[in-house]
């Protein structure tokens, strides 16, 4: 494997770790914690719950097989996409706002990497 394609497993991991997150956060409402073992059960019997965690647990195995080929400076710089798929999934599928530092701080994360990915 070449390290593009080992860069475009990292990156996909974390939007598969991402849209995990935002399934997670949709099912999250739905879970019973107090109405017994039985409704606990049959709330967490939910499609978005059982995709999210798939998709969270079966996520680092991709992120393995790409560190097979890729350094760790640059895998780690990658993966720390994942703080900008977040807000923006957050505000596009579950119509959060996103207020100005949050903003500001993804503007930074983007700076960081490309800082990061030149070499400065």
């Amino acid at each position: 494997m070449n390290s593009c394609t080992a860069a475009a497993e990292v990156i996909l991991t974390g939007i598969i770790t991402s849209t995990a997150q935002i399934l997670l956060r949709q099912a999250a409402p739905k879970i019973v914690f107090n109405r017994g073992p039985v409704s606990f059960i049959a709330s967490v019997i939910n499609p978005r719950l059982v995709i999210g965690v798939c998709l969270a647990a079966g996520a680092p195995l991709l992120y393995f097989h790409a560190l097979q080929t890729l350094p760790l400076s640059l895998a780690f710089g990658l993966s720390a996409l994942s703080y900008i798929w977040v807000p923006l999934g957050g505000c596009l599928v579950l119509r959060e706002r996103i207020n100005r530092r949050r903003l500001l701080g993804t503007a930074g994360i983007i700076t960081g990497l490309l800082i990061w990915s030149i070499g400065l």
